[in-house]
């Protein structure tokens, strides 16, 4: 089942422990999932949309979160996968931390980098 982009940002919050933010530069909001899993390009049904109203796609995870700092499912493989379909995605691995603090500070840090570009 595909879902919008919006509809998994809701779910990725309301279920897990995530920080998801929506930043409005301009008409054109950046999006984030911080150490809260990813957004596959196979999971949309609004791609082209999708790059036509959002700027950024952010997603982090922390170094030692298993499937998610490595292999297929990581946010680095995934933000690769989004590039290849024309989403201006990236992704941060934040290293030796887990599902915690440290992790998402770091990832504002990287996130916040965007925000100025």
């Amino acid at each position: 089942m595909k879902f919008t982009i919006s509809e998994i940002l809701i779910d990725r919050c309301k279920d897990h422990d995530v920080l998801c933010t929506f930043c409005s530069q301009g008409d054109r909001p950046l999006v984030s999932l911080f150490s809260g899993g990813t957004i596959g390009a196979d999971e949309l049904t609004d791609a082209a949309d999708f790059k036509k109203t959002n700027k950024v796609l952010f997603m982090s995870a922390g170094g030692r979160e298993t499937g998610m700092a490595e292999g297929d499912n990581s946010v680095s493989k995934v933000a690769e996968d989004l590039k290849a379909i024309g989403i201006n995605a990236h992704s941060y691995i934040s290293p030796e931390t887990a599902h915690e603090w440290q992790t998402w500070r770091r990832s504002l840090y990287q996130f916040a980098q965007l925000l100025f570009k």
